[in-house]
């Protein structure tokens, strides 16, 4: 199913240009790299309709505890927006790539009033949620869509 969300040629080009900076051997990448994919695969892309999918893997390649956030998050979004579909977007910042960052959308039918303060719910329940890395917070975003 991966291989019809994601062009795994190009996901197995980047890996190994990108790799080349980590102190692994080959069969610890490919472990680690067949690993990650299935996190992938499992988190989000059976879980949410992903845009840009192989600009989504890149930079949760790059910032790997997203996984963690992505998966904390999604039992919030089932409760605030519960029968709504979700996207995710990798929105790369023009000027400065440390404001890169994820953005979930929300697919809703309801009235956009009751959505922006269900939303608004959200992002503060989004800000109590504890992870290991709290800085990765800022990589990820909720909207409505």
């Amino acid at each position: 199913m991966l291989e019809k969300k994601l062009n795994l040629e190009n996901m197995k080009y980047y890996q190994t240009k990108d790799f080349n900076k980590f102190d692994l051997n080959s069969q610890e990448m490919s472990e680690y790299l067949d690993s990650f994919t299935k996190k992938f695969q499992l988190t989000l892309a059976d879980e949410y309709n992903l845009i840009n999918p192989l600009d989504i893997y890149k930079f949760i390649l790059e910032n790997n505890d997203l996984i963690e956030l992505i998966q904390k998050i999604k039992p919030l979004l089932n409760k605030i927006f519960p029968n709504c579909t979700y996207s995710l977007e990798f929105v790369p910042d023009p000027e400065f790539e440390s404001l890169n960052q994820l953005v979930i959308y929300v697919h809703s039918t309801s009235s956009f009033d009751k959505d922006w303060n269900l939303l608004k719910q959200l992002k503060k329940d989004f800000r109590n949620l504890k992870v290991s890395n709290e800085k990765i917070k800022r990589l990820l975003s909720v909207d409505l869509w």
